[in-house]
């Protein structure tokens, strides 16, 4: 049982490691990566199949933890949000 847990805290501390590496190493392409993934998601926000409404859930929670962080994608929000669509924290911010 203790070799076990051994062996899986050796596992995640080797994948976190590398995990760190990778960001390190990719840092510059980093940030244009996430921005890419992200917003690509925002032309289903609001949708009504199941991986829309897990795209707005997951969008929802963003919005309630980190907008203030994020503010600057209210423009690609504005932009992409179908018509009946309205951003629920981050339109009266501004």
């Amino acid at each position: 049982m203790c070799l076990q847990y051994i062996i899986l805290v050796l596992v995640v501390f080797v994948a976190q490691l590398v995990g760190g590496v990778l960001a390190f190493v990719y840092r510059e392409q980093l940030p244009g990566v996430v921005t890419n993934g992200l917003t690509s998601t925002l032309s289903n926000y609001g949708g009504f199949s199941t991986s829309d409404m897990a795209i707005t859930k997951s969008w929802d929670f963003v919005q309630t933890t980190v907008s203030h962080h994020l503010s600057q994608y209210y423009v690609t929000w504005s932009s992409s949000l179908p018509y009946h669509s309205v951003p629920p924290l981050w339109s009266h911010d501004l």
